[in-house]
């Protein structure tokens, strides 16, 4: 220590000069560092879950958690796997070795997934993710005359053809949308008749309402493209899409007819002898709105989202692993105004923001550096 102080004080010029060098390349990569509140940490780690109604504990073992679980073992770099199995639901944790990315344990998941039988009802999600799933920013948005619904039917759009955009941006997520479906309740008296069942109307849907290509006109003056089908535009267009079913009539038999002009004594007197039914089947043509009773209503609400007590339809932002936290909220603060005035007359809170912590903390440390290099 006493060589490198007597060192310094003969060189003090250069000892200056370097010391300005160190802040100078101080500053400048403290302006290119990442500005985050939270770190960017990946678990290698994912759950697979598989729903499949109405299936027992048992069943769910044999048909699901085990061809999932059997799979996934035999991937590359897996550390251990877990089943769980209970009724209507499977639950298999995967493991991997440790600097994995989220991504790549998805992929390799989804790879496994696609070699596997599952039964035609279950339904298996890949849930994986990090600290950067957590929304950056989160917006609420609530139409001042109070009415969400007309909101709701342009919020979502609008809403991800604006932010999508921005770089840096991974999700644009809308929740607290009312959303609506087609309710179909059947005459199962109506549908036995005609000898059809709920997968009659199922496979019927299927085979309607599209618009098929069927190949080109050409003449003198062009080609002209044709289509067969008509869409389905509207709840009339549904009730009335056609079915075929198939009606069976039984006759009833007759009484037979009387003993008289048979030889004496071969039939006991008053006894008939009955004639066969007869079966006759014919093709009936119905609609859906014949079988069944058709509702557009509101979908069951999985979500509602309020601010200040007053229901607001929810936005939420995810950024990129390797994206700027700071700059990515800046830039959706910027777009906010032209967002509004697409939507109309709405009313737009930040009800989370990332940045402001992030800025707070980096003042405080530059605060503290300045101070120190100044002392």
């Amino acid at each position: 220590m006493h060589r490198l102080a007597k060192l310094s004080l003969a060189n003090r010029s250069v000892v200056a000069l370097i010391t300005v060098i160190i802040a100078v390349f101080g500053f400048v990569s403290l302006g290119s560092l990442k500005q985050e509140l939270i770190p960017s940490i990946e678990t290698p780690q994912a759950a697979i879950v598989t729903t499949y109604i109405g299936a027992s504990p048992e069943v769910i073992d044999k048909q699901v958690s085990q061809p999932i679980d059997t799979a996934v073992r035999a991937l590359d770099g897996l550390v251990s796997s877990t089943t769980t199995s209970r009724s209507n639901i499977s639950i298999v944790r995967v493991e991997f070795d440790y600097g994995t990315s989220t991504a790549k344990v998805t992929e390799k998941i989804n790879a496994a997934l696609a070699s596997v039988a599952l039964p035609a009802d279950a339904k298996a999600r890949v849930l994986s993710g990090s600290f950067d799933t957590v929304p950056i920013i989160v917006l609420g948005v609530s139409a001042d005359s109070g009415d969400n619904e007309a909101l709701e039917k342009v919020f979502a759009d609008i809403a991800r053809a604006e932010f999508s955009g921005i770089s840096g941006v991974r999700e644009v997520a809308v929740s607290g949308v009312v959303e609506k479906r087609v309710n179909l309740k059947f005459n199962q008296s109506v549908l036995a008749a005609n000898g059809m069942s709920s997968q009659s109307v199922v496979s019927a849907l299927q085979a309607n309402g599209f618009v098929i290509p069927a190949g080109t006109i050409d003449d003198g003056k062009g080609t002209i493209s044709v289509e067969v089908g008509t869409p389905v535009n509207s709840l009339a267009d549904f009730k009335n899409l056609p079915l075929i079913g198939s009606k069976t009539t039984v006759s009833t038999p007759t009484t037979g007819f009387p003993t008289s002009g048979f030889p004496t004594g071969s039939i006991p007197g008053g006894i008939t002898i009955p004639t066969s039914p007869t079966v006759s089947t014919s093709v009936s043509a119905l609609r859906v709105s014949d079988v069944a009773t058709v509702t557009y209503d509101k979908s069951p609400v999985t979500s509602i989202s309020r601010v200040n007590g007053k229901a607001t339809l929810s936005l939420s932002i995810t950024k990129t692993q390797d994206a700027n936290t700071v700059a990515v909220s800046h830039a959706v603060q910027d777009k906010l105004d032209d967002f509004k005035k697409k939507l109309g007359a709405v009313t737009i809170v930040t009800v989370f923001d990332q940045a402001p912590f992030v800025e707070k903390s980096l003042e405080n440390l530059a605060t503290e550096g300045t101070l120190g290099l100044a002392f």
